[in-house]
Order: structure tokens, then sequence, then C-alpha cells
């Protein structure tokens, strides 16, 4: 197995998205999205921006600690995810619906031959145009249907698992070239943790909160 590892500094359920029962990446880390393959896995770690932004908002966090490893099971371009009827529940609500997951999601670059790059951006309230021109550089969506999700129930990995964890954000992932460390991650991970979905983002709002947010 090869991992690659990089810092969050923002975890809100938005990237990545781990609901609807698969972990998907389709906005923000252009370098990882573009150039990792089928069979990588991805971990996540907390970094001290995302651990100073938790404990505003009540929330513990290790500026060390796990928020999720997944493996890649399937890449697709962004417009083919946004087509794909699999994942549609990940296209967000243009009016809100009640659901504060459907909110968070990430399918969020509809193809349009009008626009100069091909895509239109969905309203929502995690990106604006700004944002534009970095997620769609990344040019796919990571589809990851093992996943292990903790979020704000992560937890520092045993000092004897020596991965490679980069200091900063890492654009294209640190990647760590030690089997045995790779496979003691893993199994550490399954005799936690539950596979899925393990626990809400660091930085989930709470339902009233995002409703009033996406009906701006």
């Amino acid at each position: 197995m090869t991992i690659f590892t990089y810092r969050l500094t923002h975890d809100t359920g938005f990237a990545p998205n781990p609901f609807h029962n698969t972990l998907t990446l389709a906005t923000c880390k252009p370098g990882i999205r573009s150039t990792k393959k089928i069979g990588h896995w991805i971990a996540g770690f907390s970094s001290l921006e995302l651990a100073n932004n938790a404990d505003q908002q009540g929330v513990s966090i290790s500026r060390n600690a796990l928020i999720y490893l997944a493996q890649i099971s399937d890449i697709m371009s962004l417009g083919d995810y946004y087509n794909d009827k699999r994942y549609g529940k990940k296209i967000p609500p243009q009016i809100y619906n009640g659901d504060a997951i459907s909110c968070a999601g990430d399918n969020i670059y509809c193809p349009d031959p009008t626009e100069p790059d091909g895509y239109r951006q969905i309203s929502q309230i995690h990106h604006d145009s700004g944002s534009k021109g970095t997620d769609i550089s990344g040019v796919n969506a990571l589809i990851c249907e093992e996943f292990y999700y903790l979020g704000r129930k992560g937890r520092e990995i045993p000092e004897n698992i020596s991965v490679r964890v980069p200091p900063g954000p890492a654009n294209y992932g640190w990647k760590t070239d030690n089997p045995i460390a790779e496979q003691s991650l893993l199994q550490w991970v399954k005799e936690n943790f539950g596979r899925g979905r393990f626990g809400f983002p660091c930085l989930w709002d709470g339902p009233e909160t995002l409703r009033s947010r996406c009906s701006e």
C-alpha cells in the first residue's frame, strides 16, 4: 500500500466530503487530485490552524490528530462526477432543503460550454468564484469507498507508527515509503474506529447555522 499524507487547515465536511457512504475529494488539494492513482491511500492530519479554529468553536482537537484515512477507488473528471447519478446527493441544493449534510456537498462544478474554462460553479457556502481556478486545476474528483473519517474524534497516532507527516498542507502530499508503518497505521485505524464516518467534521457548524448560511 502507498500512503500520502497532508495537513488540513479546514474540516467542514466539504473537502473532504465524508457523507453518503463515500469519501470524496473534489475541491482544494489540486496537486493530490491530479496526480494520485487508484489504490493510493490519502491520510489527512490536523494542523495548528485547524486546531485553533476548532477550539474557537468549542471543539478540542490535537494539531497532530489523524482526521481521515481513505483509499482511492475511482478517479473521475469533475464533469463526469457532476453528471454521475451516484453522486447526485453531493450536489448542494440551491434552496436549503432542511438537510445540513446536503449543504456540505462538494459536487459543485457543472460542465458548461459557455464558460471559458468549461465549468459553471454551483452556488454554495464554501467556495466562491475566487476558488474556482484552484479547484478545477485539480482536474479530478477522487472517490474513496473504503474510508475511515474521524473528524472531531480524531486522535494522534501512536509514536511507533512512523509515517511521514509534513509540517504544512503539502499540496502533493508526502509519501511514507515505509510499508510496515503504512500497514500499522491501517491496522490501528481499523482496530480503533469503524469503517466509514466515525465523527462529525471539526468545524461542523450545526444544522441551524448551516440553514441560515445556505439561505443567503
